[in-house]
């Protein structure tokens, strides 16, 4: 045998080795064990998942965090090969009785159609974006009740679910249907639910095939009830915040801010999702991550909020209202004994920044969602926010407007005497004063807070004057308060406004207005704007809770706010003055004494008695400090607390926590500044 034919042998042995090698793994693997790996294939697939960008924290003007992130449990669905419609509603409404059961009713959809029967649009959508929802997911003119029974029978629901089941499948898939839920793309059914509900489909796991647990960040209020009213919360999107958000690239069931502070820095607290590609089984194990990118956190919003102020003005108001019913009970008296609920703002004297405000009763902001129904149905209402949304008469506190308007309108000038008669006669009504005064000024009148006097100057001045002067101090106006939509406009006492109730304007009704009754109802918040732009002698600062902005880990800073002047006054300095110098006699020997004769800062104030409709009078304090370098400037109410003095220590409490009196080496109070 030559040498060449040999080389073919071994050659030909080699290729008949290589060959049967292969086919008898071919074999293994499509004949001996195909339904094995075919099995395996169909239980392996690839889902993309988001990774929930943090939201930026919340902190105070001095960098101390009030909201922060904290690591919470969503439930994912993904469809799983082969999975059928029957399947799909089964694990909705076994997962969703499960979560309901240990968290509450935290679930909500997109579907803009009431939860119960009878069907009906959602409220919160006008006609024309019901019709153009109808257009854009190709509904007709169907009626909500029919769009129920479309979705029905599109998503195949069984006919034995009940009927509010019926409604939690057809809210679901709809949710689903408009997200692209899909062997890729999975489904939030819900966020940060209970440890309790993890445990319990992960038991079951076998049962819900699909549903994963995953780990996200969620809200955590570090101090609960503090702030609660301006912090606001987060929640996921209805239908037409969608239509608003998916202009900005979110996607549906995507949290956002829906009150407070939490909505009015949406787009600065807002990051940017994430997203990993992995690889799961059929159970929903993950297997192996394939692809990530990273989430981008939002930014920090840092308040002019002073925390420390915020927490001595909420103590205080709790319990002075405690002690008003306390008295009222001890002295067996109705004046004080259907004491309510109350609220204070401070602001800034020099920049506008609102360095605390709030409302009394309050709520919990980390168990909002669990606790929303009672809270709503509270007949304290718990939920309102008195301080911005409250709006009440200003009673005595007002007669610095008609001061101003007197003194600048020359009607009178500051050391005209009158005598006070304790009964003012006009036509044949009569008004009382409080006290006989005797022989009173303009100092004097502020000071004593003397009806009659200003009885007086109303009846010279006639409406138009007041309203002037009331309107050029923002009273009856929005503040501009970032808050868009959470603050009433309150109103100033006018003719037109009894016309337009079908009544008349009297001149008796100017005497009220003078002294701050009648038809003029404030905000907390404008009284202490106001307040401030007679401290600072005519500047209206647009409030801001706004210090700062800083990035979410390096926090560098990213936009710094700055104050905005909204109007002037114009009022003569020496007109500031005289108004000065009256309310710093209110608090060193007139009606503000009882709270501020002996203390040791300097303090110009106002009082305020002001009659409701029923029950005791509400109770106004306003004041600024310190008196001769005004830097904050307080507002306080409390609903039926009979006077204007007995909240005076909620004013007291606030001013000292900010001005922070120090030992005698040491300046009488200080600046907040935010720490670097």
């Amino acid at each position: 045998m030559n040498k060449y034919l040999k080389r073919y042998i071994v050659i030909f042995v080699i290729l008949f080795v290589v060959i049967v090698a292969i086919v008898a793994r071919l074999t293994l693997l499509q004949i001996i064990k195909g339904e094995y790996y075919k099995e395996q294939s169909m239980w392996r697939s690839h889902q993309t998942v988001t990774l929930t960008a943090p939201r930026g924290g919340i902190y105070d003007r001095n960098g101390k965090p009030i909201v922060t992130n904290q690591a919470g449990y969503t439930v994912s669905f993904k469809r799983m090969t082969g999975m059928d419609d029957t399947e799909i509603n089964r694990i909705i409404v076994e997962v969703t009785q499960i979560i309901e059961k240990n968290d509450g009713d935290i679930l909500s959809d997109l579907l803009p159609i009431s939860d119960t029967t009878p069907y009906t649009f959602s409220e919160s959508m006008t006609e024309a974006q019901i019709a153009s929802w109808r257009e854009e997911m190709k509904l007709g003119e169907r009626t909500a009740a029919e769009i129920v029974q479309y979705y029905k029978e599109q998503f195949n629901v069984a006919d034995d679910y009940t009927q509010a089941q019926v409604r939690l499948i057809v809210g679901v898939r709809y949710d689903m249907l408009i997200r692209g839920f899909s062997a890729t793309t999975a489904f939030t059914i819900a966020s940060d639910v209970s440890l309790k509900t993890v445990t319990q489909l992960r038991e079951q796991g076998e049962l819900y095939a699909g549903i994963s647990i995953e780990t996200e960040p969620v809200r955590k209020y570090l101090y609960g009830s503090t702030a609660a009213h301006i912090l606001g919360y987060v929640g996921q999107m209805n239908q037409s915040e969608y239509e608003f958000y998916k202009e900005k690239g979110y996607k549906p069931n995507e949290y956002i801010g829906k009150q407070g502070v939490e909505k009015a820095f949406e787009d600065e607290l807002h990051g940017i999702d994430g997203s990993s590609v992995i690889e799961r089984n059929r159970t929903g194990k993950n297997l192996s991550v394939l692809s990530s990118t990273p989430a981008l956190p939002g930014n920090n919003v840092y308040l002019t909020l002073d925390l420390d102020v915020q927490m001595a003005g909420e103590k205080a108001l709790k319990e002075t209202i405690d002690k008003i019913y306390a008295n009222a009970l001890d002295t067996a008296t109705t004046k004080g004994l259907d004491v309510g609920g109350g609220s204070f703002a401070a602001v800034s004297v020099k920049t506008g920044e609102v360095l605390a405000l709030g409302s009394y009763p309050t709520f919990d902001l980390n168990f909002f969602r669990e606790n929303y129904i009672k809270w709503s149905e509270d007949p304290m209402r718990p939920l309102f926010n008195r301080a911005m949304m409250g709006t009440y008469p200003p009673g005595s506190t007002f007669k610095m407007i008609t001061a101003a308007a007197a003194l600048e309108e020359k009607t009178t000038y500051a050391y005209e005497s009158i005598r006070d008669e304790v009964v003012y006669y006009l036509g044949t009504y009569s008004y009382r004063c409080m006290a006989n005064h005797e022989d009173v000024n303009m100092e004097k009148a502020i000071g004593y807070s003397c009806n009659y006097y200003f009885y007086e100057m109303g009846n010279r001045m006639g409406m138009e004057p007041i309203w002037k002067y009331a309107d050029m101090f923002g009273l009856g106006k929005i503040t501009g308060i970032e808050l868009l939509g959470e603050e009433a406009r309150g109103v100033i006492a006018s003719p037109e406004g009894k016309e337009a109730r079908g009544d008349h304007w009297y001149p008796g009704h100017t005497l009220q207005m003078a002294i701050g009754q009648d038809d003029t109802l404030c905000t907390p918040l404008q009284l202490a704007c106001y307040t401030a732009q007679l401290a600072n002698k005519g500047v209206r600062y647009t409030p801001t809770l706004l210090k700062n902005i800083r990035t979410y880990d390096t926090k560098e800073l990213v936009r710094e706010n700055t104050p905005l002047v909204r109007d002037v006054a114009s009022v003569s300095e020496s007109t500031f003055n005289e108004i000065h110098k009256g309310m710093r006699m209110s608090a060193t020997e007139g009606t503000g004494s009882g709270t501020f004769k002996d203390y040791e800062i300097p303090v110009a104030c106002k009082t305020g008695s002001a009659e409701v409709y029923t029950g005791s009078d509400n109770g106004i304090f306003v004041a600024f400090a310190p008196y001769d370098d005004p830097e904050i400037a307080v507002a306080v109410i409390v609903e039926h607390a009979g006077s204007g003095s007995s909240v005076g220590p909620v004013v007291k409490a606030i001013i000292d926590a900010y001005l922070n009196p120090k030992t005698e080496t040491e300046p009488a109070y200080r600046k907040n500044t935010l720490t670097p």
